[in-house]
């Protein structure tokens, strides 16, 4: 999940939008209904990759590219802006419909 420098905030934000919960006494985590809700919407709209951990490798070695080459920087960031720009359409041209309980659901609680 993210890069070791980013996993902890990517982990808090899950928590705190309620897709996430620590299972209780434990250093577990659980998707809450909101958050595979959000999993399924995702995975309707056909573009799978984003919750691909193969995605995130793709883009890990692409940022090791820069540090290696730092010419290579502005090709590297666009070559992710672009993919983020077409998923994001590619979402928000299917039109997803998500519960109102998803959007009720601030606590996480089931």
């Amino acid at each position: 999940l993210g890069t070791e420098a980013t996993r902890a905030n990517i982990i808090e934000g899950l928590k705190n939008n309620s897709l996430i919960r620590n299972i209780f006494g434990t250093n577990l985590v659980q998707i809450t209904d909101k958050g595979q809700e959000l999993i399924n919407a995702i995975a309707s709209c056909g573009v799978n990759e984003i919750l691909s951990p193969l995605t995130t490798a793709i883009f890990e070695s692409r940022f090791s590219d820069i540090v290696n080459s730092p010419e290579e920087k502005d090709t590297v960031i666009k070559e992710v802006e672009a993919f983020i720009e077409a998923k994001t359409r590619q979402i928000l041209d299917s039109k997803i419909l998500l519960t109102t309980n998803f959007y009720k659901n601030a606590t996480g609680s089931e």
